[in-house]
This record gives C-alpha cells, structure tokens and sequence, in this order.
C-alpha cells in the first residue's frame, strides 16, 4: 500500500469514528435536554382521560445501549377504588425501544416494548373490584397510532382475589412473547383506547406458541387463538398449578387449542372451540354470564377416547365413543360443575361379557342345576368373580356395553354421580356414586342384571353390588340378595308348573327357599 492510500483510509476512518461520536454525542445532548421527567403528568393525565384510572411511574429515563429507549420504573395503574386500593397493574420496569431511522427526522416510532415482572391482580369483595373503571366520554382529541413489532412480558404473574368467597390463586411465571411476523400487526389508537392485534405470532412460556388474533374497543372484546402442538400437563406444572392425574394423562402431552372468543369485562363467550388430543378431537362451547363469581354454562363433545389412560379401570380397557356432555361451571370459593353424561357407545376391552350373560343364562337354565341350587350359586359366583379378577387382561376379548347417562357433579376433588342407568345387549346397571381424585377412593353401589333374555330367570335376577377403598379394589356383590332371589324365583317358577309336578312341587319350593 502507497503512502497515499494509507493517508487515504486513514482520513476516511478518522472521519467515521468523528461521525460516530458526532451522532452519540447529539443523542447524548437529547437527552440532556429532553428529559421524560418532564413528561410524567401528562402522561398520567392522558391515562386519566382515556380510561379514568390513575397511573403512577416512578421515574423515567433514556437508555442508548444497547438500544435506544425510554425506560419507565414502578408502574402502577389502578381504577381509584377507595376500599380496594390494589393496583389492576403493575411492573418493575417498561422499556420502550425505539426505531432509529424516524427519530432522526424528528418522529417517534416504537419498535418493541418489554415490560418486566407485570402482574395483573384482580381484586373483588362480592360488592366493590379492582378492574371496573369509569371511562369518561370520548374526547375528539387527534388520534396517534402507535405501531409495534414486538411485546415481551417478562416473569409475569396472574394473581385473582375473591375477598368474600375467601378464594386467591396465583398463575406464575409467566413469560409471553408477541412478534408481527411478516403478516402480524399491532396497533394501539389513543383516541378511543382501541387495540387491534391481527395474526401476530406468540410464544408463552417456551411451551405453547401459536397465532393471535385480539380487538379490544369500548370495554368489548373479540379474538382468536389457535396454538401450535404442546404439552398440557408440562405447561401446567410450569404455571406454578400441580395437576391432578386426569390432566396428566398420555394423550394431553400431544394437544393443541383453537377458539373464537368474544366478551366484555364481565362476560366471556367461547365458540367454535376444538380441542385435540392424541387421536381425539373435543368440541367445546362456554358462555360465561359472571367473571366473578363465575358462573358459565357449557356444552362438550369428544369424538372418541380411551378412559383407561385417565383413570385406572384395573387393568381394562374402555373404548368412549360420541360422549355428549351439557350443563353448569361455577367458581364460588371451590370450583364446581354439574353436567348432564351421555355416553353413546362403550366398548370394554379385555373380557368378553356376553360370554358370561351367556353362562349364567345356562347355568339357571339348567334343570339338574336348579335342584342343586347351592352348587348353582357357586358356579355363578366364580364366573362373575372371574370377570372382576386383577392380573393381565387379553384385549382380544371384547363387550359391547351399549349406552351409558349420568348426572355428574364435582366439587372439592370428589366427583359424584347419580342417576346412572347402563343400557347394553348383555348387562344392565344402575347406581350412583362418588370418587375422590385425591385419595384415590371409590364408593358406589350399582345394581346389574345380566339380559340373555329379559322374560328368563337370568334377567330378573339383579346383582347388588359395592365398590369401595383405594381405586376400588374392595368390589363385593350381596350374594345373600342373590341366593334369595333365585330362589324365590325358582319356588314361584316350580308352583307354576303344578299340572306337571303336582302338589309336591309347591313344597320343594319352600324347601328351597328355607334354605336362605
């Protein structure tokens, strides 16, 4: 290299790092002399007018490095409320980052802003709460459009507080990420506080990740979410909730969402809900007339599933097909559901039932064995008692169970049902019951009546049966009940047949019966 073009390169790199220190200098002086301090009130004012709550920053300052950006520390926002003085928001820190370009012209364009530990606490007494707020009238004040590419929330926490119905939990941490993508938008229109947010990308957590669609305008609010595959029992556990082993079953870690949804500060409607898990497809409608205290009624429909990989079913396999469920969802100081089940098809896998219907059918069909009534009973007793063993089950072996209805309600980890009536070809039941999802405790009584054929004495026959213990592992059948029955039946069927068997016949008949 000549001397000259040494002379050369070095003038050119003097003059840049000149230029450099030239632009940071007059940034520097910017914020000398324009200090956000200044701007406090009248931020707060505007907040003050626009929604009539009350925000409070405790300083504000620019940042150059490693962008340039307003930085805002200990942001409370509250709607004035004198009994509940909670603030509805607040965070440690707001950075607002902003574009370079336009601010060199004189403009001022947002690029990203990320807020630091919000958390949104929601307060009620039953009378008075911490979200409604008096907006006043719209003012003809000139609208700015604030544009934004990218929202990150950082260890944000949802807290909600019922003060009267002694109810509080807590959702953290929770890190959510808004990016427009190349098709996303999020705009903010000051003149009218309204909000629209159109197939913009999130991400919370690092678990669920997904499309977003959200328009906020005059207290109302309509919106999409669909999401991308996850884990719905690794996203609980990560919000800080303990799930129970119904939401930790196999097929919720291969799950994904889509609703509309549509609402205003007290009311919340989910349409056009689906939800997907494994090989299932549920689809789902809420309509919440209160947010608090909740109160929603709700319909649900689950293609297909496997009950056996939610609740233990000793070792069987139960195949659900068309489950239709429609009722109640309430949330005062304990969450609670009534729900009218209808179960259209049940297939249990592992045992073949009528098989069994089949062999008790002959048992007491069987003229030699109705004499012997004791070794009767006995062969009755081991064949159901075979059907109820533990141990391998061969899933070759299958019964149709037909069409189940029940009344289900749950509350403080039990679940109850009653009025549960079983309609299949081989076996009909009835009962009610309860199982507490802590303990794992089952405690039901059923009665059942195997139908070879209803007009037989195999038919008329019902088996009282009690489940009860862990997972219900004590599971007893009134045999005495039984034993009575059969042969109250047999001493009327043989009195019946006097022409045949003659006088005699009536006192068998109450011979086997003083047997019990």
């Amino acid at each position: 290299m000549t001397m000259r073009n040494f002379k050369w390169l070095k003038f050119t790199l003097y003059s840049l790092g000149s230029l450099i220190i030239i632009v940071l200098l007059s940034f520097f002086t910017l914020t000398q002399l324009i200090s956000p301090e200044r701007y406090k009130p009248l931020i707060s004012q505007l907040v003050t007018q626009e929604i009539g709550g009350s925000l409070v920053i405790g300083s504000i300052n620019w940042d150059l490095w490693p962008s340039i950006a307003l930085t805002a520390h200990n942001i409370s926002l509250s709607n004035n409320n004198q009994t509940l003085t909670t603030p509805l928001l607040s965070a440690s820190t707001c950075e607002v980052i902003l574009q370079l370009k336009p601010l060199l012209h004189g403009e001022i364009y947002i690029d990203k802003v990320i807020i630091h530990n919000p958390k949104l606490s929601l307060i009620t007494d039953g009378t008075n709460t911490n979200w409604d707020f008096n907006i006043p009238p719209a003012t003809q004040n000139k609208s700015v459009v604030l544009q934004l590419s990218d929202i990150k929330l950082k260890n944000a926490s949802v807290e909600y507080q019922d003060l009267s119905e002694d109810q509080h939990f807590i959702l953290s941490p929770l890190n959510l990420t808004l990016n427009n993508g190349q098709t996303g938008s999020m705009r903010y229109y000051t003149n009218g506080n309204i909000i629209n947010i159109n197939q913009v990308n999130y991400e919370l957590n690092k678990q669920v990740s997904g499309k977003l669609d959200f328009n906020y305008a005059d207290l109302n609010y309509s919106g999409r979410i669909e999401t991308n595959n996850f884990s719905l029992p690794s996203f609980l556990s990560g919000i800080g909730l303990n799930p129970i082993r119904l939401f930790k079953a196999r097929p919720l870690q291969d799950s994904s969402f889509t609703t509309d949804f549509i609402g205003t500060g007290h009311s919340l409607n989910l349409t056009n809900a689906i939800y997907k898990f494994g090989s299932s497809t549920a689809y789902f409608q809420l309509k919440a007339n209160s947010l608090s205290p909740f109160r929603a009624q709700s319909q649900l429909q689950i293609d297909q599933f496997d009950a056996s990989e939610f609740i233990p079913l000793n070792g069987y396999r139960l195949e659900v097909s068309n489950l239709q469920s429609s009722g109640t969802i309430t949330n005062q100081k304990n969450l609670a559901l009534h729900q009218n089940l209808q179960f259209n098809q049940l297939t249990l896998l592992g045992y073949n039932l009528h098989e069994l219907s089949s062999q008790i059918a002959s048992i007491l069909s069987n003229p030699i064995k109705l004499i012997t009534l004791s070794s009767t009973i006995a062969q009755i007793k081991a064949s159901v008692k075979a059907a109820a063993s533990d141990g391998n089950k061969d899933y070759h072996q299958q019964s149709n169970l037909g069409r189940l209805s029940s009344i289900m309600n749950y509350k403080s980890e039990i679940i109850s049902f009653s009025g549960l009536n079983l309609l299949g070809p081989d076996l009909r039941a009835s009962g009610s019951g309860n199982y507490n999802l802590q303990n794992k405790n089952l405690d039901a009584k059923i009665n059942a009546r195997f139908v070879a054929d209803p007009n037989t004495l195999t038919g008329k026959v019902v088996y009282p049966i009690t489940l009860s213990g862990y997972k219900g592992q004590n599971h007893t059948i009134d045999w005495n009940s039984v034993n009575s029955q059969v042969a109250a039946n047999l001493g009327s069927s043989i009195s019946n047949t006097g022409k045949a068997v003659g006088n005699g016949a009536k006192t068998l008949g109450q011979k086997i019966s003083s047997w019990f």
